[in-house]
């Protein structure tokens, strides 16, 4: 019995050799090839950086942001990682934007309109005060008896924004006194600030037919001091005769300096 087991192994040895072979060999191969590493193979939060290819995470492989704990956060952002061509033309809204974040380099020249600006939010521009800003005196007499100039109708006080200038109006009724046949003076216009408006005298010589005059005085100043300003009409009576003035009265519209 043993000599022919003897035999029979002999005979097939390299049979035997190729059948272990195959058992210790192809299954090694097979399993290689077909190794399929699951979800629950790999213990959570073990996969690392150095796990995974470079520019190997698709969008397919992010979380959507509709869905729980789902979407990219800043803190997945590297700085300045976000530019032009990541957001979509008109995408941002105001709910976007940090507070106070625009300032003039972010906004083309021009592109601003009307309906940009919240007009509630706009101060007082000093330059722009063109014909908006002014007033009107109340009408008075008076009846200087000397050449210095006193002031016969005023304003009132006007707060001068720093650069304006002022448009001055006066209207004046001057007239003999009494029964004087003659009467001499002179009115100008005149602000508490800087004085006499240049070029804005007006000089009254009656006499004979002519026994009252009516005139009205016009000047622009130069650009005054800010602050609280009076105008008015000043005027005098010189030697000559005597004269008075009646239905004095003033006007003044603040203007831009320039």
């Amino acid at each position: 019995m043993a000599l022919r087991i003897g035999n029979h192994v002999r005979s097939n040895m390299i049979g035997y050799l190729a059948l272990i072979a195959a058992f210790t060999l192809a299954p090694a191969t097979a399993y290689a090839t077909h190794l399929v590493v699951r979800s629950s193979d790999i213990v959570d939060g073990e996969v690392r950086s150095v796990d995974i290819g470079n520019d190997q995470v698709r969008s397919a492989d992010v979380r959507d942001d509709t869905l729980t704990a789902g979407g990219l956060r800043a803190v997945d952002l590297g700085p300045n990682s976000i530019g032009t061509s990541e957001v979509g033309p008109d995408a941002l809204t105001a709910e976007d934007l940090a507070n106070n974040i625009i300032g003039s380099e972010e906004v083309v020249d021009n592109a601003l309109e009307g309906v940009d600006i919240k007009e509630s939010t706009l101060a007082e521009v000093p330059s722009a005060l063109l014909g908006g800003f002014g007033r009107t005196g109340a009408e008075s007499n008076c009846d200087p008896e000397t050449t210095t100039h006193i002031t016969c109708a005023a304003t009132g006080v006007i707060n001068v924004p720093p650069g304006a200038r002022a448009l001055l109006l006066a209207r004046v009724r001057a007239s003999t006194e009494g029964t004087d046949d003659s009467g001499n003076g002179e009115c100008r216009l005149g602000t508490s600030s800087i004085g006499t408006v240049p070029n804005t005298g007006y000089s009254f010589v009656l006499g004979d037919f002519l026994e009252f005059e009516m005139a009205t005085l016009i000047g622009v100043t130069p650009p005054l001091p800010a602050g609280p300003t009076d105008f008015g009409i000043d005027c005098n009576q010189i030697a000559g005769g005597s004269i008075n003035y009646r239905e004095v009265s003033a006007t003044v519209v603040l203007i831009s300096g320039s």
